[in-house]
């Protein structure tokens, strides 16, 4: 009873602390998300205006090659003024001329050439073999250089995927796809009249080099492309980012920005932070066309991201929560369990003192009999009052005997050392002996007793016990049956096992009472019962007798009053 008792308390102060820490953590966990969520919305802002910053360069490097007095001089002259022109123009590497059927026209395809004239030619392979991308009708100029593209956090594919694949202008890309300009994006305002009626990025990579030519075609269908001096880009970009070791400005966190190229290596990195080897970035974001296989990123330190503050301080509160809740529930716990076990020693010292009563009266109570039967033998047979108050006395004293039997009985199976001691019987004798201590008792209120006893042959079985048994059943009828004015005690034999039935005619047992009436201390409410005395202990030790000798008691089903069938598994003597 206390082991449950116990576990019982457990659950009800482990389960809550469970449940509570569960939901704590879980909210803490939300907390730090939701910091690192606004951090990273923080960073994107950041990086989208640094992005921005990128794409002016870019902007400036297309106004400055758009008809530009130098170039336009260039292109009227010979291949030498156009070599002089990528000599004196530090942005451009190389020039490329296409007449308006896409035949190159510079850097000359037969005659002498410069030898950097011959590396372009060799990196620019990919685009002479597939020219369309310049020489094909491009739609509305004014849509010329409009950013259709998303902002991107993870644009790790790029540098996976280096085919030399062209790309139109007017879209952010990933190298290695064909773009087509879409006819419904947003217009601009147009161009420069001197830019021409179509112009755009052509973006390649020559081994894992970006490559980018500027192109533009003239009125007359001529293509004029302007190759991008790629380092002099970079170091153009890097002058318009922060120095590479600047506080950040503001109440800003500390963190480490970088731009990357399309392998992923680092061109530029700026901020106070310095990322260990192997951190992955907070947050990531592509550029702008034509530098879409760019990205920039940033890193934070855990301090700066809120997340182990929030962790620590979330952590700290839950603990400190689960530890008040978990000595408030422990301290209800251990007042229960003390009012519980110092009602269950209140219990057990007054199941003890009746105990002790009950066990002193059998010595008195059995010399009160005894003697009463002794008077009995000697009284006058012709002083009938004093016979008729003799048997009460005899009788009365039969019933208290029964009933002290039957607390300690239960008083023994209540703290566990209820014992039965087998030994050779005749369960029909002791059945008999039994009934005719209850015929006076049944006479007198109009019961007639009817015997039918089969099992004649010894089995080792418990006397004392089935007396006990036959005793409570009796008892029942008449308290409860002699209203039918007849019972039936019945008995037989099957190998070991001794069947015994009482049956009455009285009111009867519910269907849905009869296993309650087994339950200790259980009695059933009604008019035929009101006003009867018993200790609703006389059915439970009849079962509980029962179930020691391997067998069992239960109310049978009867269209008239109440039928008990006890079984007893005894031993063949």
């Amino acid at each position: 009873m206390r082991a449950r008792l116990l576990i019982a308390l457990l659950a009800m102060v482990l389960l809550p602390l469970g449940l509570l820490g569960w939901l704590g953590a879980w909210l803490v966990g939300s907390q730090e998300r939701l910091v690192r969520q606004s951090f990273e919305e923080l960073a994107l802002a950041q990086l989208g205006d640094w992005r921005e910053t990128i794409h002016a360069v870019v902007v400036e490097r297309e106004r400055r090659l758009l008809g530009s007095p130098e170039l336009l001089g260039a292109l009227r002259g010979d291949a030498e003024a156009l070599r002089a022109y990528v000599r004196k123009n530090p942005l451009v590497t190389a020039l490329l001329v296409l007449d308006p059927e896409g035949r190159l026209l510079h850097p000359p395809p037969f005659g002498p050439r410069t030898q950097q004239e011959d590396d372009f030619l060799l990196r620019a392979k990919p685009l002479l073999e597939d020219r369309s991308a310049l020489v094909q009708p491009v739609g509305n100029p004014d849509l010329e250089g409009v950013d259709q593209g998303k902002d991107a956090r993870d644009t790790r594919g790029a540098k996976d995927n280096l085919d030399t694949r062209s790309v139109t202008w007017g879209k952010d890309v990933v190298p290695g796809q064909q773009v087509e300009q879409q006819a419904l994006a947003p217009p601009r305002p147009a161009p420069p009249a001197e830019a021409g009626p179509g112009r755009g990025w052509y973006v390649w990579y020559h081994g894992s080099d970006l490559a980018l030519l500027f192109w533009q075609r003239e009125p007359g269908g001529r293509v004029v492309g302007a190759e991008l001096d790629r380092a002099r880009l970079i170091v153009d970009l890097i002058g318009r980012l922060p120095a590479g070791a600047g506080e950040e400005p503001g109440d800003r966190p500390q963190a480490a920005y970088a731009l990357l190229d399309a392998r992923g290596e680092v061109l530029y990195r700026w901020g106070p932070y310095r990322p260990r080897g192997g951190e992955a970035p907070v947050a990531r974001m592509a550029l702008r066309a034509p530098l879409t296989a760019w990205q920039l990123t940033v890193y934070a330190p855990q301090s700066s991201l809120g997340g182990e503050g929030v962790r620590r301080t979330g952590w700290l509160t839950l603990g400190l929560g689960l530890l008040a809740l978990a000595l408030a529930l422990g301290g209800l716990a251990w007042i229960f369990y003390r009012e519980h076990t110092r009602g269950l020693r209140l219990a057990e010292r007054r199941v003890s003192f009746v105990n002790q009563v009950s066990h002193e009266l059998k010595t008195p109570l059995t010399n009160i009999r005894m003697y009463a039967e002794l008077l009995a033998e000697r009284l006058d047979e012709d002083d009938t009052d004093a016979g008729r108050y003799l048997g009460v006395v005899v009788a009365e004293g039969q019933r208290l005997g029964r009933l002290i039997d039957n607390v300690l009985t239960f008083g023994r199976h209540q703290r566990g050392a209820l014992r039965l001691r087998f030994a050779p019987a005749v369960a029909d004798e002791i059945v008999r002996r039994a009934v005719e201590g209850f015929r006076p008792a049944l006479a007198e209120r109009g019961v007639e007793i009817e015997l039918a006893l089969g099992a004649p042959e010894a089995l080792g079985l418990d006397a004392d016990a089935l007396t006990q048994i036959v005793d409570n059943l009796l008892s029942n009828v008449e308290k409860y049956g002699a209203q039918g004015g007849r019972v039936r005690v019945a008995t037989r034999q099957e190998g070991a096992r001794l069947v015994l039935g009482v049956a009455d005619q009285g009111p009867g047992i519910p269907a849905g009472d009869r296993e309650r009436v087994f339950a200790p201390f259980e009695r059933l409410q009604d008019a035929l019962t009101e006003g009867v005395a018993g200790t609703g202990i006389g059915l439970a030790i009849v079962r509980e007798l029962a179930r020691l000798h391997g067998g069992d008691a239960r109310v049978l089903p009867s269209e008239r009053g109440a039928v008990f069938e006890v079984t007893l598994e005894g031993r063949l003597a």
